[in-house]
């Protein structure tokens, strides 16, 4: 069921002002051809609120309880069965808002977690790279003699790859020939 903001319950007691200023009942204007054209007949403020009332105790219409709640109002069955369609139809609406404002804030915390994730690969691969030149720099150095079949992190088909089985640091600085876990 869909509660009232009081942004509404302001705009209600404004239409229940003007109800005071105006006329509620049905005019016909004469034009100069004789043929009669209805305003539309403005709810008043106590038929609004006993229609609220019975919209939140149910939102659905039955044709009997349509009768009842028309009669108690002094409104027709068919401008009753208008107001429960259309509220519930704003009802619909405010939901769907609050469930785009939901996804959309799911949308951005993904979005950012992407981002942090992507910035976190970036850094990891650029480390990589740093600790891949420092081997290559050995190696050329006569310093290490390691081939793609004794690293760990090489696969068969020669592709680098960081496995779950990656080395320690201290394993790293052991096959690279150094003594401290700091380079």
């Amino acid at each position: 069921m869909c509660t009232y903001s009081e942004e509404f319950r302001a705009m209600l007691d404004r239409l229940e002002a003007e109800d005071n200023e105006e006329s509620k009942l049905a005019v016909a204007d004469m034009e100069e051809d004789g043929c009669c054209h209805w305003r539309k007949r403005r709810m008043k403020m106590d038929q609004i609120r006993a229609l609220e009332e019975s919209f939140e105790a149910d939102n659905k219409l039955e044709p009997n309880r349509k009768l009842k709640i028309a009669e108690e109002l002094g409104l027709e069955p068919r401008q009753v069965a208008i107001w429960f369609q259309n509220r519930r139809a704003r009802c619909k609406t405010k939901q769907l808002e609050k469930d785009y404002d939901h996804l959309e804030a799911s949308y951005e915390a993904l979005k950012r977690r992407f981002h942090s994730l992507e910035q976190e690969r970036t850094a990891l691969l650029a480390q990589f790279k740093d600790l891949e030149a420092k081997v290559e720099a050995r190696r050329s150095a006569g310093e290490l003699v390691a081939t793609p079949d004794n690293l760990p992190f090489v696969s068969s088909d020669g592709y680098r790859r960081l496995e779950s089985q990656a080395m320690s640091m201290d394993d790293w600085n052991i096959l690279i020939g150094e003594g401290s876990s700091h380079f």
